[in-house]
């Protein structure tokens, strides 16, 4: 997600701290424009997430 960083020692913290960040950027209040709407996208793991030691 353009604009969420994060720096960690692991991968795992990396990936946790990416969606702690995804979470609030979500999360935040934004005000738009009269006509305008926001959707929300589901964006399944990647499958490397699912494989054992990958970190």
């Amino acid at each position: 997600m353009p604009g969420v960083n994060a720096q960690e020692k692991t991968k795992a913290e990396l990936l946790e701290s990416l969606k702690i960040g995804a979470q609030e950027m979500l999360a935040t209040e934004i005000d738009f424009e009269p006509e305008a709407y926001m959707t929300t996208i589901n964006v399944p793991d990647p499958e490397w997430a699912s494989i054992p030691n990958a970190s």
